[in-house]
């Protein structure tokens, strides 16, 4: 039997639930297992699963799904949920966009389903192995045509599409819904409205729509080194999936709170250092801090750092997506020349 794994999420790595559906199933059958979606990577690098889980590439799970599908007799998608209602939603719509033909199950927190009839069999006997419920897909409900619904949110949580913080849920029932201009409009949201320009949106069907923050489970931070190029990226937006994309640069600008906390955080497992332009109007997403040797945080007058990034692409990129790289005090010194229209509250040196 072969056996295609798709992990979900940094928890499922941190808690032990991916090693233990991974060893259960190496006992039987030759396993794949990769990580689905960019936070679980540096989980997989800080647990030291790297030869164990591939992580070369960031996609969606969905993505994963269907490439494995080609290779294996069986996939399972493993997922650690904040609440089983939301764990079931989850599943349910990565099955519904893998759209995979063999036999598919979800193990989660503290159940596994079965995605398809095909993978009844299977699901009983991982549940039967891991002590977990045996549950059945609960009915759907109906949601409206260019609609997102986020079920389980916690009052009071970040909204985010995309890696933008979009606003706070106010109820635990969030939905997202696209009028017929492409406007994107929400309920159960305290909108944030001058973000919304940030959003680079395909339609509600691909963005990635979360709440809660990045990580909710810890591991000590490992370093994972990459050849270095030499070159300089900038990541004003989405740090998530673009961060793994700069992981050989030899050194990333990063703009906004969340971005930077985000982007370095990814970063400072590859070795990369960020200069980071910030305002202080963070939202949280990311709870922890972890810069690689060489970073340096500008905190900037508030309001100020959507302006900086707009002339740091302007003057030092030229609109590029990447520049040579020389120098890192270089480096600093022309960003510093740059932000010389505001003033700057506090230069931070992460050890």
């Amino acid at each position: 039997m072969k056996c295609g794994i798709v992990i979900h999420g940094p928890e499922a790595i941190d808690t032990g639930l991916a090693t233990q559906v991974i060893d259960l199933l190496s006992n039987y059958g030759e396993v794949k297992a990769c990580v689905g979606g960019s936070t679980g990577v540096i989980a997989a690098i800080d647990a030291g699963l790297e030869d164990i889980i591939e992580i070369s590439r960031v996609e969606l799970p969905s993505e994963a799904l269907k490439r494995l599908e080609a290779e294996a007799d069986v996939l399972v998608l493993v997922n650690y949920c904040k609440q089983e209602e939301t764990g079931i939603e989850f599943g349910r719509a990565v099955a519904s966009r893998a759209g995979v033909t063999k036999p598919l199950v979800q193990v989660d927190r503290d159940f596994v389903i079965s995605w398809n009839a095909k993978g009844d069999d299977l699901a009983k006997w991982i549940s039967d192995k891991l002590s977990k419920r045996l549950i059945l897909p609960t009915k759907k409900d109906q949601i409206p045509p260019r609609a997102r619904r986020i079920s389980g949110a916690i009052k009071g949580e970040n909204v985010w599409i995309n890696g933008v913080v979009v606003g706070k849920a106010v109820s635990d029932m969030v939905e997202l819904f696209e009028d017929r201009y492409g406007k994107i409009k929400f309920s159960g949201v305290e909108v944030k409205e001058h973000v919304l320009s940030r959003l680079k949106l395909e339609g509600l069907d691909k963005a990635i729509v979360r709440s809660g923050t990045i990580r909710r489970t810890q591991n000590t931070p490992k370093v994972k080194p990459t050849e270095k190029k030499e070159i300089v990226c900038i990541i004003d937006h989405d740090a998530e999936k673009l961060a793994h994309k700069c992981k050989e640069a030899s050194a990333v600008i990063t703009v906004g709170d969340d971005t930077t906390k985000t982007a370095g955080n990814i970063l400072s497992r590859y070795g990369v250092p960020v200069i980071g332009v910030t305002d202080g109007d963070e939202d949280g997403i990311c709870t922890e801090k972890n810069y690689a040797t060489g970073s340096v945080i500008f905190t900037l007058e508030r309001g100020t750092d959507d302006l900086a990034g707009k002339l740091i692409r302007e003057r030092l990129f030229k609109d590029a997506k990447e520049i040579p790289f020389t120098d890192l005090a270089e480096l600093e010194a022309k960003i510093r020349k740059i932000l010389e229209f505001t003033r700057i509250e506090k230069v931070e040196r992460p050890s």
